[in-house]
């Protein structure tokens, strides 16, 4: 039985309605990372111990910021992924945010679509199954899947395509 406001008397729902209602939260919540369109993404800026950079793409081509040099298709591709990667868990009320190393992030990756943000996602602590990360704008604390997280751990030189394999064979 249910009730409507506009309506003084119950009246009767079928099952299946009742059972759609009852799913947990968890169920319908996106399980993405950083929630997102790749194709839409035009530029990611990644901070890491190893300094600062950004890449941009131009003519669906990927190229290291300023320095135009063209990008590793496979190094922005697991940039990509690593974003896109299931969450693992959800901390719903989290702590201060040093508890997970967020205070001071690890690694921290924005990705923009023109000038407006995609996603902002700042890496704190290893977890017992992951790694804690947070989203701008969500108050939990992810816990996101540390595969393909060394396509975060790079350098400049690492997402650089040698010379070599951008030159045309004779």
């Amino acid at each position: 039985m249910a009730k409507d406001a506009s309506r003084p008397d119950l009246f009767f729902v079928e099952k299946d309605l009742v059972d759609k209602l009852l799913i947990p939260s968890d169920s319908i919540r996106d399980k993405a990372l950083v929630p997102m369109q790749r194709w839409e993404i035009d530029s990611i800026f990644l901070t890491n111990a190893k300094g600062r950079f950004s890449l941009i793409k131009s003519s669906g081509e990927w190229f290291l910021g300023d320095k135009k040099k063209k990008a590793k298709w496979g190094s922005v591709n697991g940039i990509l992924d690593a974003m896109e990667k299931p969450v693992k868990a959800w901390v719903d009320e989290p702590s201060s945010l040093a508890a997970y190393g967020l205070d001071k992030p690890s690694i921290r990756i924005v990705l923009k679509q023109g000038s407006k943000v995609i996603g902002d996602c700042a890496f704190g602590k290893s977890a017992t199954n992951g790694i804690y990360a947070q989203v701008q704008g969500d108050q939990s604390v992810k816990i996101a899947d540390p595969n393909g997280f060394e396509h975060l751990d790079v350098g400049e030189s690492d997402v650089i395509e040698s010379s070599s394999a951008a030159a045309p064979q004779k």
